[in-house]
């Protein structure tokens, strides 16, 4: 349960899981990760990502893909850069391409009329997370040209941390 929602320039999540049914705060993942200049997003098992990144990195070929659970609503992976979205889920292998705005996650219709009627990917979030009781927390933004990341509080508007891209390819390393 989440929302992920690109605009093709940026990118930005919410930062609420849940293990079952409780909410938890991952300390060491956050939804988007970089690697190989492009942004990973995950909704679903999120203990997937790296292995999903890897396969997408490798060709994506069906036939090679991590093995999955199917029975926990399964996973959707966003793959942005620049000019390209990537989408994937469990149901289907094959990834193709998105024209943006594209968003996954239980608030994706939120974000999306949050943005088609004027607001950032950031502030897209914060709306979606005011109506959907499983998306909330800190917001990630990653903006896909510079890959500098931008943390903000729930409410969208007070920034927590930023890194540039060098730090962010450093920690996916």
């Amino acid at each position: 349960m989440t929302t992920i929602i690109t605009d093709g320039k940026s990118i930005a999540a919410d930062s609420l899981s849940l293990m079952g049914s409780e909410p938890v705060a991952y300390l060491n993942r956050r939804k988007l990760l970089v690697r190989n200049r492009k942004v990973y997003a995950m909704s679903g098992v999120a203990g997937m990502r790296e292995a999903l990144a890897a396969w997408i990195d490798a060709g994506a070929d069906p036939k090679e893909a991590p093995p999955t659970q199917t029975d926990n609503g399964g996973w959707g992976l966003i793959v942005a850069s620049p000019g390209e979205v990537i989408y994937v889920t469990n149901t289907c292998l094959y990834p193709g391409l998105m024209k943006p705005p594209f968003s996954i996650g239980s608030g994706q219709a939120y974000a999306l009329g949050a943005l088609a009627a004027g607001a950032s990917p950031r502030a897209a979030i914060a709306i979606a997370a005011q109506f959907d009781v499983n998306s909330g927390g800190e917001i990630q933004v990653i903006d896909l040209e510079t890959l500098v990341e931008t943390i903000y509080a729930p409410d969208g508007v007070g920034v927590i941390s930023q890194k540039p891209q060098a730090l962010l390819m450093e920690a996916a390393e």
